[in-house]
């Protein structure tokens, strides 16, 4: 045996394989769904930081109102964001986007599996 001749018959299988891979992925939509799941995220991980300090201060805030001083230093950054990040979102937006990025950031993550299966010959 000649090493490396089993190269010759092995390549137009796999040819063949990722053609029919690629047509199942296709005719199926998951690369579709997929991708409206990844463009869940209109925040950007930056993004999804801010709104997600801003969330925290505004709780903060309000439980520091009703609590005395006992809220006040959970709203404590280290870093200053830009007040405008809180000015277009309302709590129930800023939530959605946050819940966007999340699922967005998982299906950016994510993997195909293709499982085979050889079916019995016809009678």
């Amino acid at each position: 045996a000649v090493a490396g001749s089993g190269e010759a018959e092995i390549s137009p299988a796999v040819d063949q394989l990722v053609e029919l891979v690629a047509e199942v992925l296709c005719r199926e939509e998951l690369l579709a769904r997929l991708l409206k799941v990844q463009e869940l995220d209109v925040v950007d991980p930056e993004g999804a930081i801010h709104l997600l300090r801003a969330l925290l201060r505004r709780y903060s805030s309000q439980g520091s109102t009703a609590h005395g001083a006992e809220g006040a230093s959970a709203s404590h950054t280290t870093q200053q964001e830009p007040e405008h990040v809180w000015a277009h979102y309302t709590e129930a937006s800023a939530l959605a986007a946050l819940r966007g990025y999340l699922t967005a950031a998982s299906a950016k993550d994510c993997s195909v599996m293709v499982t085979m299966q050889a079916l019995a010959p016809a009678p």
